[in-house]
């Protein structure tokens, strides 16, 4: 059953990010990616790549403790962008409730989140605590910028679950570990290498930079196992060519069997992401 086409399906985004490097900085023929039916996976897609059927396996690393890293950098953002812009008069703090899509700033349909709230901050300058904006607010989760107090001048977030003290390195490459074995052990268990595989990771917030997840995954030998493993690390402003009608996303290979496609990335030159 197709998914509704209002909400990002990370897989079909995470697809596309890999044919796009594939295709477009490595130059190889590639078809159109199929995808699995739920309960006939894994593989979740099958992609040819230079007229070899290639299994793809897409999984999220995406947890409880990052999304609270990611809940920690959109507050940091908005703080950063009012004080760049001289707005920032008072204490702010974004209220999260469940687990709702946190807006990033270099998605093009999230744009308008940061925009408003700067807008918010800016009217508010003058104002005492109270007064406050519903950013996001759906049955998955609620997201509000209110003003606590008129003195001060920072952005903090208030998390209604668990707090966790910062995503290190450390942590990112045991999540990326813990994925790693479990699909080996899933693929093994229905009869496929995982040397034939392609493992693309993605984390559904990309907060996360490129180069960190190189290095933190550079003697993760884990990752060897696979025919190669690509991270879908950024949303970009080009679009989503295998599914228009989802966002885009850069990204690359942080191992592979291959010497030719280690590294291999579509993220901006100037401003890897």
């Amino acid at each position: 059953m197709a998914r509704p086409n209002n909400r990002i399906d990370e897989e079909l985004v995470c697809i596309d990010s890999l044919h796009h490097v594939l295709e477009r900085e490595l130059g190889l023929a590639v078809g159109a990616p199929t995808r699995v039916e739920p309960g006939e996976d894994p593989p979740d897609f099958w992609l040819q790549i230079a007229e070899t059927d290639t299994p793809v396996e897409i999984t999220s690393i995406t947890q409880r403790a990052a999304f609270n890293h990611h809940a920690r950098q959109m507050a940091k953002t908005l703080k950063e962008r009012a004080l760049d812009a001289d707005i920032l008069h008072g204490t702010y703090v974004l209220k999260f409730r469940r687990f709702p899509p946190i807006p990033h700033p270099r998605r093009k349909r999230d744009r308008r989140i940061y925009d408003s709230a700067m807008d918010f901050i800016s009217r508010t300058a003058n104002l005492n605590a109270g007064v406050e904006l519903d950013i996001f607010d759906e049955h998955s989760g609620h997201i509000v910028l209110t003003k606590l107090s008129p003195s001060g001048a920072t952005v903090a977030e208030m998390l209604t679950h668990t707090e966790w003290e910062g995503e290190s390195q450390e942590k990112i490459r045991d999540l990326i570990s813990v994925a790693a074995k479990s699909k080996i052990e899933k693929l093994g268990k229905n009869g496929h290498s995982s040397k034939s595989v392609i493992l693309a990771l993605y984390d559904a917030y990309a907060f996360v930079e490129f180069d960190s997840i190189v290095e933190c995954t550079a003697e993760l030998e884990c990752l060897n196992a696979f025919g190669a493993v690509y991270w879908a690390s950024a949303f970009a402003d080009r679009e989503n060519f295998t599914y228009p009608d989802q966002p885009g996303r850069d990204g690359g290979f942080i191992a592979s069997s291959i010497e030719e496609w280690r590294g291999a990335n579509s993220l901006p030159k100037n401003a890897e992401q």
